[in-house]
C-alpha cells in the first residue's frame, strides 16, 4: 500500500464522518419554523393506532380526526378481542379561527401543539406540559412515517376536576411527541387521564394507553437519512471497530514496510 493511498482512506474516513453528522447540523438549521397557529385546515386528517391497558393486558384501538369546513370529527374506538368493540364514540367539535369548541366550550385537544402550557384541556380537567426537549429523535418506540423524523417531547403533568369540582393534582407523568415541523402529534404514552381522550371520547374511562401516528395528509417535514446513517454506526460500531482496527494496523505496517524496503514512492 503506497503512502497516498494510505493518506486517502484516512481522508474519505474523515469526510464519511464529516458529512454525517455535518449534513444533519444543516438539516436542523434548515428546517422550516414549526407551526404555531392554523392547525386544523379544511380536508385535513389523521390516523392513530392505540394500545390501550385493561388491568395488565394491552388491547387495541383506533382513533381517528378529520377537518370539514369549520368542523372537527374526532372517533375513538377500542376494542376487546379481535373487532369486538369495547367502545366507540364519535365527538364533533366547532374551529373558530384558532380555537377549538365543544358546545360552547373551548377546549384544547393534544393532536397539535403551539407551544403553550395546556396540552390538553376539557370540562375543568387540563394536562399541563411541565417539560420540552428538542430534537429528539426515538427510532425504536416509533415506526413507520414518523420514524426517523425530528420530534420536540413534551413530558406533561395532569390536573383532574373531581365530583366536588375542586382540581387534584394527578401523579402520573406522560408524554406527548410532536412533529418538529408541523407540531403534529406523533406518539404518546399516556400513565395518567387525559381530558379529551379518556375524559371526553372514552366517557371518563381511566386507562393507560400508548397512541402511535399511522396516516396523515399533513405534511410532516423532511426525514433525517444522516441521524438515521448514526443510528446504525452506533449499533454496528463493535463490528466495524473490530473490522476497522485491524485494517488500519496492516495498512500501516505494509507502508512501513515499502518504505524500509524502498519501495515507497511518491
Amino acid at each position: 500500500m503506497k503512502g497516498k493511498g494510505l493518506i486517502a482512506a484516512i481522508i474519505a474516513v474523515i469526510l464519511f464522518f464529516t458529512i454525517v453528522y455535518g449534513g444533519e447540523y444543516l438539516l436542523l438549521k434548515t428546517l422550516p419554523h414549526p407551526k404555531t397557529s392554523g392547525f386544523y385546515e379544511d380536508g385535513e386528517y389523521a390516523e392513530y393506532r392505540i394500545k390501550w391497558d385493561e388491568y395488565g393486558v394491552m388491547r387495541l384501538g383506533k382513533l381517528w380526526f378529520r377537518v370539514v369546513e369549520n368542523t372537527l370529527i374526532v372517533n375513538l374506538t377500542l376494542f376487546y378481542e379481535g373487532s369486538y368493540t369495547v367502545l366507540t364514540n364519535e365527538v364533533r367539535f366547532n374551529i373558530s379561527g384558532d380555537d377549538v369548541y365543544y358546545y360552547g366550550e373551548k377546549v384544547v385537544l393534544p393532536f397539535f401543539y403551539g407551544n403553550g402550557n395546556v396540552v390538553s384541556y376539557y370540562n375543568g380537567s387540563y394536562t399541563n406540559a411541565s417539560h420540552t426537549e428538542d430534537y429528539t429523535m426515538y427510532p425504536f418506540n416509533t415506526h413507520g412515517i414518523v420514524q426517523y423524523r425530528w420530534q420536540l417531547e413534551v413530558d406533561t403533568y395532569n390536573y383532574i376536576k373531581g365530583e366536588s369540582g375542586a382540581v387534584l393534582e394527578q401523579g402520573d407523568h406522560s408524554d406527548y411527541h410532536y412533529g418538529m415541523v408541523s407540531r403534529l402529534l406523533f406518539f404518546a404514552g399516556c400513565f395518567g387521564f387525559d381530558p379529551i381522550i379518556n375524559g371526553l371520547l372514552a366517557h371518563n374511562k381511566n386507562f393507560i394507553f400508548l397512541l402511535g401516528l399511522e396516516k396523515t395528509n399533513i405534511h410532516l417535514g423532511p426525514v433525517d437519512y444522516f441521524s438515521m446513517i448514526q443510528i446504525y454506526i452506533w449499533m454496528l460500531w463493535p463490528i466495524l471497530l473490530a473490522l476497522a482496527i485491524p485494517a488500519f494496523v496492516i495498512l500501516i505496517y505494509r507502508y512501513i514496510k515499502e518504505r524500509k524496503e524502498g519501495g515507497y514512492s511518491d
